[in-house]
């Protein structure tokens, strides 16, 4: 319809790249917890997992590499939901937490440089999340994700 509205939802690490655009409204969210991040992560792998924590029958092993994982997404929400994809995603990550882990390390030791500047260390465990989840994709879907990385995110 004629005059119908819409929203998107952009994220950036940098409050500057909206701070002075008066077009742009927004909130900012504050990266979550250890604790808050774990509780989201839990949810978002399903009922059994929160079931097995509140038991207290979630393989150590699993605990730890998952601690480990999130604490490199530095608490945020869209890096733990994007990892508990790729954990439940045996084809992105592997059977479980622990080798979802060490593919995911793997490839923060395996990541190109980047041409312009070097990444600090949260860009690598971020770069190398989304790479682990493009490298999943097909050829049309990153080739269409390629196309829209040049589409400019100001009006028409």
């Amino acid at each position: 319809p004629v005059g119908a509205m819409g929203a998107i939802l952009i994220t950036s690490r940098e409050y500057y790249n909206f701070a002075k655009d008066e077009s742009r409204k927004g909130d900012t969210v504050k990266p979550f917890t250890e604790n808050q991040s774990w509780e989201l992560l839990l949810k978002l792998l399903g009922e059994d997992w929160e079931k097995a924590d509140r038991e207290g029958t979630i393989a150590q092993s699993e605990v730890i590499a998952a601690k480990k994982f999130l604490s490199q997404l530095e608490g945020l929400a869209l890096a733990v939901r994007q990892a508990a994809v790729m954990i439940k995603d045996p084809n992105i990550g592997g059977p479980t937490i622990a080798k979802t882990y060490e593919k995911f390390k793997e490839r923060m030791r395996t990541l190109p440089p980047r041409h312009s500047s070097r990444r600090s260390a949260s860009e690598i465990a971020l770069d190398s999340l989304w790479d682990m989840t493009f490298s999943a994709l097909g050829s049309h879907a990153r080739t269409l994700l390629s196309v829209f990385s040049w589409l400019s995110p100001g009006r028409f």
